[in-house]
């Protein structure tokens, strides 16, 4: 009769990789950059494949509400501007674009209850949450071919004269 054993980080980490589709989990494996970025209800992140040097394919990702599922853990409702419609993420990684770019909340969850003073000195309170995208390259590093997803600002920084509307 087997024993039940609990996991450390790592091995269940590799069990959480090992429920994606056998090639997808090779391909994330695969891919070198891991980025962690505070995400909430409303922020918006620009998702693009570079092309020639230039973003192509430029698609801004939404964050919405988070949940607590008690078989799942943390739950992110995310939707995507092409039209794909909205779709939960957790800590199973998520492939976008076939492939070339995961997002997944971390293992190790991160949640802040994060205040906002207004003009008007009110403070409004919101939930902040950490998320994880595993991509080929750093987004300052990117080659053709290559997928990244930056907070909306850096993008302005990076392709000052690409006009993102959101």
């Amino acid at each position: 009769m087997a024993t039940e054993k609990y996991l450390d980080d790592k091995e269940s980490f590799e069990a959480l990789v090992d429920r994606l589709p056998p090639a997808e989990a090779r391909t994330y494996r695969s891919l070198r950059h891991l980025q962690m970025e505070s995400a909430f209800p409303g922020r918006k992140m620009v998702l693009y494949t570079l092309h020639q040097g230039r973003p192509s394919g430029v698609t801004l990702l939404t964050f919405g509400t988070l949940r607590l599922d008690p078989s799942q853990g943390p739950l992110v409702q995310v939707s995507m501007d092409d039209n794909e419609g909205s779709f939960e993420v957790g800590t199973v990684p998520v492939s976008l674009l076939g492939g070339r770019l995961f997002l997944q909340v971390p293992q190790k969850f991160e949640f802040r209850w994060s205040g906002k003073q207004t003009q008007r000195n009110e403070v409004h309170f919101a939930p902040h949450y950490a998320m994880l995208f595993k991509s080929r390259n750093r987004p300052d590093r990117a080659q053709d071919g290559d997928t990244c997803c930056v907070r909306l600002n850096i993008f302005r920084e990076m392709y000052p004269n690409l006009n993102v509307r959101y």
